[in-house]
């Protein structure tokens, strides 16, 4: 008697299918993450931020000493570019 048990196979694209998903999420989690850094990095040097963050830099000591130093814009600017370097 030739006792061979019923094994039934699943293809090979429905296997991959969730791995290939999975595996495709990652760059597209980052890439969008990227995007909203550098997207409000380059904010930060637009004339309405930088008047929206007038209280915010004067109340801190660091950045009260650069704003005199630098001026408003040009703080906007570095902290924004700054913003940007540092994306993951």
């Amino acid at each position: 008697m030739n006792s061979r048990r019923a094994t039934t196979k699943r293809p090979r694209a429905a296997a991959s299918a969730p791995n290939a998903l999975a595996s495709a999420g990652l760059p597209v989690m980052r890439g969008g993450l990227t995007a909203c850094f550098v997207w409000v990095g380059v904010l930060k040097s637009q004339d309405y931020e930088v008047e929206n963050a007038e209280p915010l830099v004067t109340a801190s000591p660091l950045t009260s000493w650069l704003r005199e130093k630098l001026g408003a814009r040009r703080l906007g600017r570095l902290i924004g570019i700054t913003q940007i370097i540092r994306v993951p």
